[in-house]
C-alpha cells in the first residue's frame, strides 16, 4: 500500500511538471496574436526542424504574410531594440540566422543603413559603464564586462576596460579604449602632443551607458549628432 501511494504521488508530480512545461511553452509560443509575430526564419524554405533548432515557435496559418516560424514572446521582448541602438553580435562576415542564434543573439532584418541584423538581446549589454571622472584633457570612464554577457564574438574579452576622451582642439577629439591592467603594443605613429584640453570647442560629447556603452558627439551649431 505504501509503494502504491508513493507511485501515485510520483505520477502526480510528473503530470504537474508536464503541465507546467506545457503552460510555459504555450505562454512563449502563444498563437492567438498572429499579427504581432516576429519572423524567426526570414529566408525561404522555412521548416519546423530548422525553426525549432533556432529556439523559435512553429505554427502553420492560412493567412498570407503571417510567419509560420516566429520568435517566442519572451525573446521578442528582449529583441525589441531600435535599429540605431543594436549592438553588432556578428561583426565578421558570414552572419546568418543560424550562426546568430548559436551565439544567443537576435536576428532581424532592417532597412536602416548600418543597422546590424544580428544583435545582442536587450539584457546582454556586453560592457557596463562605471565611474566617469574629469581629467586635465577631458574625461575618463571605466567599463566592466556585464555579467549577463553571453558569447561575445571576440577571443578572451577583458573584464575591465578604460576609456579616455581628450578634447585636443576646438575641432578634434581623441578617444582611447585600453586595458588598464596591462600595457600593450601601440603602433609608433607620431601624433600631436597635447598637455591640456581646448579652451573652447565646436562640439559637445557625452559618454552614454544605455542601452549600450558609447560616445555621442554633436555639433554645437546645429545639435546634429556626428
Amino acid at each position: 500500500m505504501h509503494d502504491l501511494g508513493f507511485k501515485m504521488l510520483s505520477i502526480a508530480s510528473l503530470l504537474c511538471i508536464i503541465f507546467i512545461l506545457r503552460a510555459a511553452s504555450q505562454d512563449v509560443c502563444d498563437t492567438t496574436d498572429q499579427a504581432s509575430r516576429e519572423d524567426c526564419h526570414p529566408e525561404p524554405n522555412a521548416a519546423e526542424t530548422t525553426c525549432r533548432a533556432r529556439g523559435c515557435c512553429w505554427h502553420k496559418v492560412d493567412q498570407l504574410g503571417i510567419p509560420w516560424c516566429f520568435r517566442p514572446q519572451s525573446r521578442s521582448a528582449s529583441c525589441g531594440i531600435p535599429d540605431i541602438a543594436r549592438g553588432d553580435c556578428h561583426p565578421e562576415q558570414g552572419a546568418s540566422p543560424t550562426t546568430c542564434a548559436a551565439r544567443g543573439c537576435c536576428w532581424m532584418s532592417s532597412s536602416a543603413a548600418g543597422a546590424s541584423w544580428c544583435f545582442y538581446p536587450a539584457a546582454d549589454k556586453g560592457y557596463t559603464l562605471g565611474n566617469i571622472t574629469e581629467t586635465s584633457l577631458g574625461k575618463s570612464a571605466s567599463l566592466s564586462k556585464a555579467l549577463s554577457s553571453s558569447s561575445l564574438p571576440f577571443p578572451k574579452p577583458l573584464s575591465k576596460l578604460k576609456v579616455d576622451v581628450q578634447e585636443e582642439t576646438e575641432t578634434r577629439i581623441r578617444v582611447k579604449i585600453y586595458d588598464p591592467a596591462s600595457q600593450r603594443y601601440e603602433v609608433p605613429i607620431d601624433t600631436p602632443k597635447v598637455l591640456s584640453k581646448a579652451s573652447s570647442t565646436f562640439y559637445n560629447y557625452t559618454i552614454v551607458g544605455n542601452p549600450y556603452v558609447g560616445l555621442k558627439v554633436s555639433r554645437k551649431s546645429s545639435s546634429s549628432v556626428v
